[in-house]
């Protein structure tokens, strides 16, 4: 006996057949990354050895899901496991998908890509996998720290301010456990798009956490950056949801990592005092070039860098 699992076999018989009808891109989740080539006939996902599409995500079923392709088009049925399987947000059991569709099975989420130059937006969904957070679409960690470095440096070249907002979402474990995983990641995904509604375009919100959110904001003072998070606090309204903030600004040559503390440390503070609320932590002494960063600037949108 060769040793070989069914799945390697089908991968070597597919690798021998023609070029892919379509592609599953894994866009949020463990295999982040990974894609998998969809070829005419019946394909297994889950956690099996055996399966079609194998996922590692602890909520999957070894059997958890099938495509099969019916007149042209890949329908995705649901076999019966308890975390279900999701298209766009909706929970399904059986669903005819369209190119660009995002299937989620427990915290996995992949992109179907049938149209078009699928190998080219292949390239583009890794480009995004590696540069934002799969579910919001908010930047990922690993973006933040890049640009955090890259704003500090910058402003302190231009002397100008630079503020950091953390938030944390109120009660977010308390609503995955009473209405579900589910609905906790739609309030995710809406919250981000309300916060992103009244950004600029040069500000960064990532997604830090499981619900917490870090927002850097260029050129801006701290009395500026409280004026922000207020109307951030208004806009997460829109989701009967509330968050806890911590605000700091950048002071003289100190690197990125010390107003991450100070953030972290104000959020924690609201977090602690009931929730809510924001909480300002004033670096304990401005160094030039920075003027008194709570004194409200003007700040023009097209600044040069």
């Amino acid at each position: 006996m060769s040793g070989r699992t069914v799945r390697e076999e089908r991968r070597e018989s597919s690798a021998l057949s023609a070029a892919p009808t379509a592609l599953l891109v894994v866009v949020h989740g463990s295999e982040a990354g990974e894609r998998f080539e969809l070829q005419d006939g019946t394909l297994l996902i889950g956690r099996s050895p055996d399966a079609d599409i194998q996922l590692t995500d602890a909520a999957l079923g070894d059997q958890h899901a099938r495509l099969t392709q019916e007149h042209g088009h890949w329908v995705v049925v649901d076999l019966g496991q308890s975390a279900g399987t999701f298209v766009n947000n909706e929970r399904i059991t059986e669903y005819a998908l369209r190119d660009g569709d995002r299937i989620r099975f427990g915290r996995t989420i992949l992109k179907l890509l049938s149209a078009g130059d699928i190998e080219r937006r292949a390239i583009d969904e890794l480009f995004r996998v590696e540069n934002l957070d799969g579910l919001t679409l908010a930047s990922n960690n690993a973006t933040f720290n890049e640009v955090l470095a890259r704003d500090v440096n910058h402003a302190q070249k231009y002397r100008r301010p630079l503020s950091l907002v953390m938030l944390d979402v109120d009660g977010f474990r308390k609503l995955n456990e009473t209405r579900g995983e589910a609905v906790g990641s739609q309030v995710l995904q809406r919250l981000t798009m309300r916060l992103r509604s009244v950004l600029r375009k040069q500000d960064c919100l990532a997604r830090i956490g499981d619900d917490d959110f870090a927002l850097l904001l260029p050129a801006t003072p701290l009395a500026d950056a409280e004026g922000v998070v207020e109307k951030l606090r208004q806009a997460a309204e829109g989701e009967e949801v509330t968050f806890s903030a911590g605000l700091t600004t950048l002071s003289g040559s100190e690197e990125g990592a010390a107003m991450l503390r100070r953030a972290r440390s104000g959020m924690l503070a609201a977090q602690k005092a009931g929730g809510n609320r924001v909480r300002k932590e004033v670096p304990e002494k401005i160094e030039l070039p920075y003027l008194d960063p709570t004194r409200t600037q003007v700040v023009h949108d097209d600044d040069d860098d």
